[in-house]
């Protein structure tokens, strides 16, 4: 039996959730904002897809709609006492190819993933609001040369990361620092981490204690299994521990 959404304007469960296999793309990890809002993802998607074009996949909205609709119904599907508020069954087919949300694991990634966009966005508006208190330069250079070495340091303009009004907002703040004179002689080879999905040119200079105020135990996890190509530890976790031994 195949589903879809009784109304799309009425967010189900968890949100609209939706992921591109071929390209690793997820609704998100672009614009949190979007897992409420069904035809804002759907519009994110058909960006990306137009964006990426080799990858030959549709680009009509019709059939975009129609595909996050049947993704997240097949989901819903699966929660216990869901289906009667928010799906309608339909006998044919739809169409369209499955997806790989139907998991609880991928759900509960999603969950996480949502969970550390909006921890790293916190901590940069807080030290944005505290003034830009700053690490000492010696130190920042001390994490930049860690994350270049670094295989989590992900590269791609920021779009490729965050919504265009989130990457618009990350580029001012990097123009902020360069006004204060907040660099690092490796700027120009920080990108993304892939872990905690933070923009590493602003994350090399807030003070120790603004950077472990947000790190929960999921992404305290992750980053302790991250080693440098020369075979260090993430800066995340030697800064995290030498704080621990001094208090």
């Amino acid at each position: 039996m195949n589903y879809r959404l009784k109304d799309r304007r009425k967010s189900p469960p968890n949100g609209i959730l939706y992921e591109q296999r071929q390209t690793g793309w997820r609704n998100w990890l672009i614009d949190p904002s979007s897992v409420w809002d069904f035809y804002l993802t759907c519009r994110l998607l058909q960006e990306h897809r137009k964006a990426n074009p080799r990858f030959g996949l549709p680009t009509d909205m019709a059939k975009i709609e129609a595909e996050v609709d049947h993704a997240n119904a097949q989901r819903v599907a699966a929660i216990p006492g869901a289906a009667d508020e928010f799906l309608i069954a339909v006998n044919e087919s739809v169409g369209v190819p499955p997806s790989s949300l139907g998991l609880s694991g991928k759900l509960a990634a999603a969950v996480q993933a949502l969970k550390r966009v909006n921890a790293g966005r916190t901590m940069l508006l807080d030290w944005e609001k505290a003034g830009y208190p700053q690490a000492p330069q010696e130190q920042a250079e001390a994490r930049a040369e860690r994350c270049v070495d670094c295989k989590k340091n992900g590269q791609g303009d920021f779009t490729t990361w965050f919504t265009e009004p989130a990457a618009e907002h990350i580029k001012n703040q990097i123009e902020r620092l360069k006004e204060i004179n907040l660099s690092t002689l490796k700027d120009d080879l920080l990108g993304t981490c892939s872990v905690c999905l933070c923009p590493l040119r602003l994350k090399m200079h807030p003070p120790t204690e603004f950077v472990l105020k947000y790190l929960d135990d999921t992404i305290k996890a992750e980053l302790s299994e991250v080693r440098t190509q020369s075979g260090k530890n993430c800066w995340v976790i030697d800064e995290l521990n030498e704080n621990s031994a001094a208090s």
